[in-house]
């Protein structure tokens, strides 16, 4: 079953890139084909990571048996998740559990895969932002990195976030050998 859904989109992303070249305005410059392949690629790419995660998402719930033997059941099936990734939005669906052994509840995809809670955006989409931002206006750092499709109000709370992390100092400070001093009358 999974094959199948992984070779029908490798098939409508084929099919569409095909598509494209096979369309008969002239030639394509290559302005047109970067962006056009590109939001191919991406839309291609999420949907491999949808399908990937909804399966890992099976894959837990049909794992009954550690699940009894752990204390874990069903909670609520389906529930819609949203990740800003560097592809574009992720949409997928996942299931809540409840922990007997620990009384808490949890998503064990979202721990399986790294996704902290509340995390709307990928930690290397929060890379990239917090790189671009420290050269530019938080704005422009939305539009190049996202598209826009993050806040500016988004951006700075990342970078402060970063920012209020304590920095470890070196164990050892290093002496200069030579120190120069620049002076200007």
């Amino acid at each position: 079953m999974f094959n199948t859904i992984l070779l029908q989109i490798c098939e409508n992303f084929i099919r569409g890139v095909a598509e494209f070249f096979i369309e008969g305005n002239g030639p394509k410059t290559i302005t047109e084909m970067e962006v056009h392949l590109k939001e191919k690629a991406d839309n291609f790419i999420l949907a491999f990571m949808k399908a990937y995660l909804e399966e890992l998402n099976k894959s837990i719930v049909d794992d009954k048996a550690n699940r009894r033997k752990e204390g874990i059941v069903i909670e609520r099936r389906n529930d819609k998740r949203e990740l800003y990734t560097q592809f574009g939005q992720l949409i997928f669906s996942r299931t809540y559990f409840h922990d007997k052994k620990n009384d808490e509840y949890v998503y064990l995809l979202d721990k399986a895969v790294g996704i902290e809670n509340y995390q709307r955006i990928s930690d290397t989409v929060t890379q990239n932002l917090i790189e671009c931002a420290s050269e530019t206006s938080y704005g422009k750092t939305s539009k190049y990195v996202t598209n826009g499709a993050v806040s500016r109000q988004t951006v700075m709370n990342k970078l402060h976030r970063v920012r209020n992390l304590k920095v470890v100092p070196p164990a050892e400070k290093r002496q200069a050998s030579v120190l120069y001093v620049n002076y200007r009358s």
